[in-house]
């Protein structure tokens, strides 16, 4: 069960400045935030008729040291996510820890050995400092908010106050223009796609997100590449004739109709769609019992002793319950522990047990055991309090070919980081985050807005508690 380790080594913070953009008492919103809000809305971030995020009037640096050592924890830690993925063909033991439903599963197995399975991943973690940091859950499903949060720290840039004080942090890989679908662009290349025969790149999403804000990015993306975007349901016919997409359904979506998206399924195995993650990427690299595999002694076996030390100092202790843990252990610690579905996204699924009276949280446990959930260590999220109020935070970073390519965080009233609850999306800044290759950014992308006006204050601080 949970236990707390000894500190033997010095411990940083990872957060070096915390700033909040409040109202003033007249009213009136700080000059920072009005140019940043103004520069959004011609970014697209604010669609007249779709669906937007809210955002958070706060920004974020992260300490140089601290943020290198977290960058190489996580790279380790990724790649023995990544040896799940691969040892999970021939591995009988994990596919039965890992149970993948049908038709999944034998998509899985007949998908073909690959040099990487996790192409896109976003890690989100809580705690500030690095003897506390832990990572909360894996995102291999979809790439949700990365490219919103590449705009906001660009428009943050622009402005006049703070616009000074990030631009002493290097661009992150996110706020290059046309980013991700490079990286969908060259991992085709490297999968033998004649990428320059392709037309039409498909958005394949639920249609209530073809008018998110997301969307409209993605779409402007595949356009600075010259090519054609073209929004489809995971069921739409004009999906089947896709050889290039951006897969952007949680993985619930995909496990609860499998019959429904058998045939999208196949043709990603198949090796005639080229997504991220592929098939074993995405349901391993995005699946919550991947931190049960990574925790359990009983697959130690798969990893390497460097990337067990670094697994010890970010996984949270993780069980599946009824395989690893028992329920009677889990109901008894309840203040202590969390119980999660494997694919629910977005904070759904997740049950805290510190929210639960005890009757509630035997009736939770005990379905988490009938469906094979995860018990989980309870990570507190830093507590901030932006305009006096108290706010969790977490931190999100996401990382496309083993490198990190930005971060951002997300404020929320709720301890389970609920997006629909009181928060919004926060701009952070690191040192690190800029891969050893940058592609070539296309000749049509936007340049810059110049910077306005003269020295402003940069915004007042938060006070983590």
């Amino acid at each position: 069960m949970p236990r707390e380790e000894p500190r033997t080594e010095p411990d940083p913070a990872l957060f070096r400045s915390d700033l909040e953009f409040v109202s003033g008492r007249d009213g009136t919103n700080h000059r920072d935030w009005e140019q940043l809000t103004r520069h959004a809305h011609a970014e697209g971030l604010f669609p007249e008729h779709g669906m937007n995020v809210p955002l958070a009037p706060a920004v974020t640096t992260l300490e140089p040291a601290a943020e290198q050592v977290l960058v190489t924890r996580l790279r380790h830690v990724l790649e023995a996510a990544d040896r799940v993925a691969a040892h999970y063909g021939d591995d009988a033991e994990l596919q039965r820890f890992l149970q993948l439903p049908e038709p999944v599963h034998e998509c899985a197995l007949a998908e073909p050995r690959r040099d990487r399975y996790i192409d896109y991943n976003r890690f989100d973690l809580a705690g500030d400092r690095l003897s506390a940091l832990r990572v909360l859950e894996l995102g291999g499903d979809f790439p949700v908010l990365s490219n919103t949060g590449g705009v906001l720290n660009r428009c943050w840039r622009r402005t006049t106050g703070i616009g000074a004080l990030v631009r002493q942090y290097p661009a992150a890989h996110f706020e290059h223009p046309g980013w991700m679908v490079s990286a969908l662009l060259e991992l085709a290349a490297r999968h033998g796609t004649a990428v320059d025969d392709v037309e039409r790149i498909r958005l394949i999403a639920p249609a209530e997100l073809h008018a998110s804000a997301e969307v409209f990015l993605l779409q402007d993306h595949i356009r600075l590449h010259g090519h054609t975007p073209q929004c489809v349901t995971g069921d739409d016919p004009d999906a089947e004739n896709s050889a290039l997409g951006l897969l952007m359904y949680t993985n619930s979506h995909l496990v609860r109709q499998p019959v429904r998206f058998a045939p999208l399924l196949k043709r990603v195995a198949d090796g005639e769609l080229t997504v991220f993650n592929g098939l074993r990427g995405r349901f391993i690299g995005g699946n919550k019992l991947t931190l049960a595999v990574l925790s359990d002694p009983r697959f130690r076996r798969l990893f390497t002793e460097e990337q067990r030390g670094h697994i010890d100092s970010v996984i949270p202790w993780s069980r599946k319950l009824g395989d690893g843990v028992s329920t009677r252990e889990v109901t008894a610690q309840r203040l202590d522990l969390v119980v999660k579905s494997p694919y629910d996204a977005l904070s759904q699924g997740v049950h805290l047990g510190r929210e639960h009276t005890p009757e509630q949280w035997r009736e939770v446990v005990e379905r988490g055991a009938r469906d094979g959930w995860i018990a989980q260590e309870y990570v507190p999220a830093q507590h901030v309090h932006p305009d006096k109020r108290l706010t969790h935070r977490t931190l999100t970073a996401a990382f496309v070919d083993g490198s990190p390519v930005g971060y951002q965080a997300w404020l929320s009233a709720s301890r389970r980081l609920d997006i629909d609850s009181d928060g919004g999306l926060q701009a952070v800044f690191g040192s690190h985050t800029a891969p050893a290759h940058t592609a070539t950014v296309p000749r049509s992308a936007r340049p810059s807005t110049p910077n306005e006006g003269g020295p402003a204050n940069a915004g007042e601080p938060m006070t983590p508690s």
